[in-house]
């Protein structure tokens, strides 16, 4: 091979190997950038919950003064040991920091375009459900740093509607 054709082949290497990794680097960019922005499982997108109607059943009970406290571990057809609370136009990539990735496989929420509160209950640390909560006149959670650091044990999954319409968190059922 002459020294002309080395310099070629050697530029094509290059070439080619430069090109595979910026297309690699070009692609982790933009999957990293989409995966941080995604809403979770679409599969759940527009699913009907029937959690998140007994929720606002429930208030509305306690607004009809038929019962005392809502005691969310007894409206939700299904077990958990925490539950987190996130505001509205919270960012994925914060729910990650607090409850971990298992959310986008079990959850699909809207909350960081749209006002509504995001009830995360979760199992040993693993994300189980999630209820987009809107209010709709009902009352909009006050979130307590306690919900959105800790969670809230279902032990002491209170709460209660002040005259402001704001549903706050009153804490443990053993006080």
């Amino acid at each position: 091979m002459n020294e002309r054709n080395k310099i070629f082949l050697v530029a094509f290497l290059l070439g080619f190997v430069l090109s595979c990794i910026s297309s690699y680097f070009l692609k982790t960019i933009v999957t990293k950038f989409f995966d941080d922005m995604s809403s979770g499982n679409v599969g759940l997108m527009n699913a009907t919950d029937p959690s998140e109607s007994e929720l606002k059943n429930a208030f509305l009970r306690y607004n009809n003064g038929e019962i005392p406290v809502v005691d969310i571990s007894t409206i939700t057809a299904f077990s958990w040991d925490r539950l987190y609370m996130f505001g509205d136009y919270t960012e994925p990539s914060e729910i990650d920091s607090v409850v971990g990735r298992s959310w986008r496989e079990n959850c699909y929420t809207s909350i960081y375009t749209s006002e509504a509160t995001l009830l995360v209950f979760t199992v040993n640390g693993i994300v189980i459900h999630c209820i987009d909560y809107y209010g709709d006149g009902i009352g909009d959670f006050l979130i307590p740093q306690e919900a959105y650091q800790e969670g809230i044990s279902s032990q002491e999954a209170l709460f209660v509607v002040n005259e402001h319409k704001r549903i706050i968190w009153i804490g443990n059922k053993d006080q």
